[in-house]
């Protein structure tokens, strides 16, 4: 058994375990936010699915192979009331973790240098994450995952893991074969990257002299190269790397005691059929078939990398997404509207677009006018059960009372605009109010690990859960240097002296302005 004791931390629980160092201590693998992990997105799409999941501000995770803190401190630091527990094999990670925890002064997060195989009780979670474990441990600890979640989660909790899937993994496997091949017999970690690294260079750029080579796995090389070194090292050089079709998964995962419930990003999911009758006939599964469909779905888009949650055998799901499921969530959007000024006038079309590229057109007075106030409150939600009044507001000053009326759409009508846009990734909707404001107050206070983040490179973890670039050094030290103690007049002064150039009136409030849309403020 593992030996374990108690070391006193001055923010964070850690314990610590005497354990076989790892190629995680060797090469250190820095752990990122993943959104899609976050308790609110959890509890988001279990409440859309007929779920009572635990409220993200008061809701106990654990997240399994949390590296050096990375996804979990953020979180922690977001939502005081709930409490978290990180377990990683790898001591190096946890340490780093520990030392993060403590000079942000996070004290609900509690860390063990621990392996899986010997944990012995960890309680009871209302949300168990599992990000790039799954499919790069052996068998046994696969289902020693599968078995931890089914008896650590909570009757209405969701566990989200992580793991490569087949079609697409082939594609990925003979990436790695080939690099093992090529480094076989190499025992230092940094030589053996170093080598594999020259490799897939060479190969990426590799023509036949006269034979012309149409290779898709040239690309997949291309890909390769474009991953970070420790990527590379912990994935395509790892002893362990697997993947797996969805089916099996859920079958392992059934086996466990535990069901499907959805993907994190709902998006993804497989869509209705188009053609109904042409997927009957040529032997494609009947929407009520979710499994079956979902791995068929795989096989067509040759998917490669899955985020699937996780819940209960028993639980009862609902998964016609019920209009009553959308009152209680909160709703946003980043979309603009192309044409400018845009028009409520029915029939008149608008095309809306997101930031990350998703568009939709629509003629309808309602929906437009939905999309617009959204995309104007950004980052700030509206409650789903208050958009129609803002809606009917906005219509009757445009178009007055009785054409406002006309456009209303109704419950079933409301939250069929709201299933759509969701599940085609145009809207996000949230299970609890945000932590950040979008108001520039007199004494402007951006968030304590966004300042600490944001003091040591260009990049942070925000209150979405998600990392922004800060990539001008007049927002980077002007962020730094929001503490809630200076007003206006005295953040300008000092950020000028800091930069050691004068920072205008103007200049200064578009900085603020793009921290208050990249949900860095918290006052």
């Amino acid at each position: 058994m593992t030996r374990v004791w108690q070391r006193p931390a001055p923010a964070a629980r850690f314990l610590y375990s005497e354990l076989v160092p790892t190629s995680y201590d060797t090469v250190l693998y820095p752990t990122n936010t993943y959104s899609q992990t976050h308790p609110d997105r959890l509890a988001t799409i279990a409440t859309l699915f007929s779920m009572q999941p635990a409220p993200p501000g008061a809701c106990r995770v654990l997240e399994i192979g949390c590296g050096d803190g990375g996804n979990l401190i953020p979180m922690a630091w977001a939502l005081p009331g709930s409490t978290f527990l990180g377990i990683d094999c790898a001591s190096t990670p946890i340490r780093a973790a520990l030392a993060a925890a403590s000079a942000l002064g996070v004290k609900n997060v509690e860390f063990r240098a621990l392996d899986l195989m010997d944990a012995g009780p960890l309680g009871a979670f209302d949300y168990i994450i599992a990000h790039g474990f799954y499919s790069w441990v052996p068998e046994p600890v696969r289902e020693r995952l599968l078995a931890v979640c089914r008896s650590c989660l909570a009757p209405q909790g969701v566990a989200y893991v992580s793991y490569n899937t087949q079609p697409g993994g082939h594609l990925r496997r003979i990436v790695r074969e080939t690099l093992q091949h090529h480094t076989r017999g190499i025992e230092d970690p940094q030589e053996r990257l170093r080598r594999a690294r020259e490799f897939v260079a060479y190969i990426a750029d590799w023509e036949h002299p006269v034979i012309r080579i149409s290779n898709p796995v040239a690309e997949e090389f291309k890909i390769t190269l474009e991953r970070p070194p420790n990527v590379l090292f912990h994935d395509d050089l790892a002893e362990v790397n697997e993947a797996f079709y969805f089916e099996d998964f859920a079958a392992a995962a059934g086996r466990h005691g535990l069901q499907f419930l959805a993907e994190a990003d709902l998006f993804e999911m497989a869509p209705p059929p188009e053609d109904s009758e042409r997927e009957a006939a040529i032997g494609l599964p009947p929407v009520e078939d979710v499994l079956r469909r979902e791995q068929y779905f795989d096989l067509l888009r040759c998917r490669r990398f899955r985020r699937t949650l996780l819940c209960h055998a028993e639980t009862r799901l609902d998964r016609s997404l019920p209009a009553a499921a959308f009152q209680s969530l909160l709703v946003s959007s980043d979309c603009r509207s192309v044409a400018e000024p845009p028009s409520l006038t029915p029939g008149a079309v608008l095309e809306f677009v997101t930031r990350k590229g998703a568009k939709v057109s629509t003629g309808h007075p309602f929906v437009k006018a939905a999309l617009l106030e959204l995309g104007e409150r950004w980052p700030a939600p509206a409650p789903v059960a208050e958009l129609p009044e803002l809606v009917r507001s906005r219509l009757e000053k445009e178009s007055g009372a009785a054409a406002a009326e006309r456009a209303l759409l109704g419950g079933d009508g409301f939250a069929a605009m709201l299933r759509q846009l969701y599940c085609g990734n145009f809207i996000e909707l949230h299970a609890a109010p945000p932590g950040f404001v979008t108001e520039i107050s007199e004494f402007p206070e951006a968030s304590a690990l966004a300042r600490a983040q944001l003091a040591a490179g260009p990049s942070a973890t925000n209150l979405r859960h998600t990392r922004v670039e800060v990539e001008d050094d007049a927002g980077r030290t002007l962020i730094t240097l929001m503490d809630g103690t200076r007003d206006l007049a005295a953040l300008r002064l000092d950020c000028s002296a800091a930069l050691g150039r004068e920072i205008g009136e103007a200049g200064l409030r578009r900085c603020l302005e793009t921290a208050a849309r990249n949900a860095l403020l918290v006052r």
